[in-house]
Order: structure tokens, then sequence, then C-alpha cells
């Protein structure tokens, strides 16, 4: 089921005149799961070195996990490098 399928099957939202309202939920309020398996005992420089192997969705990821964890400025650096 797609995220807008469940929104819209959600008692706590309502689409009124193609309109989505009641929605309470923010992008930051939802959860965010470590971008790979180990990534929460991995230092910046190992971080850094596995993102060069990775696409810019799995970069992406880790800046939004970063950004809502630990909130190390070299592993946003270098997400946000591999993102571009």
């Amino acid at each position: 089921m797609s995220i807008v399928d469940k929104i819209r099957n959600n008692p706590r939202f309502a689409v009124g005149g193609g309109v989505l309202t009641g929605v309470t939920t923010t992008a930051s309020d939802l959860p965010v799961t470590e971008p790979w398996s180990g990534y929460d005992e991995q230092d910046v420089d190992a971080i850094t070195t596995a993102l060069a192997a990775r696409d810019a969705d799995t970069a992406r990821q880790v800046g939004s996990y970063e950004r809502a964890n630990k909130d190390r400025a070299g592993v946003l650096e270098a997400a946000d490098h591999h993102t571009t």
C-alpha cells in the first residue's frame, strides 16, 4: 500500500474538495531507519568512505538519518556532496 493510500485510509485525515485536511504529522515526525546495518557503530571516516560507493538515494537517507540522530558535520557534508 502506498503512503497516499495509507493517508486516505487513516480516519485522522479527511479529503474534501481534493484537499487533504487534518494533517498533523510532519516529515520530521516520521521514523528514520539506519541507512545500512552497522551504521550506528561507524565513525565519520567509515561512513564517508562507504558513501563513496553508494548511490545518491542512500546519501540522502544518510543525511536524513544523521540530522535526526548524531548530526555529525563530516557525515552531513559527505552526504550532501554525494547527492549532487
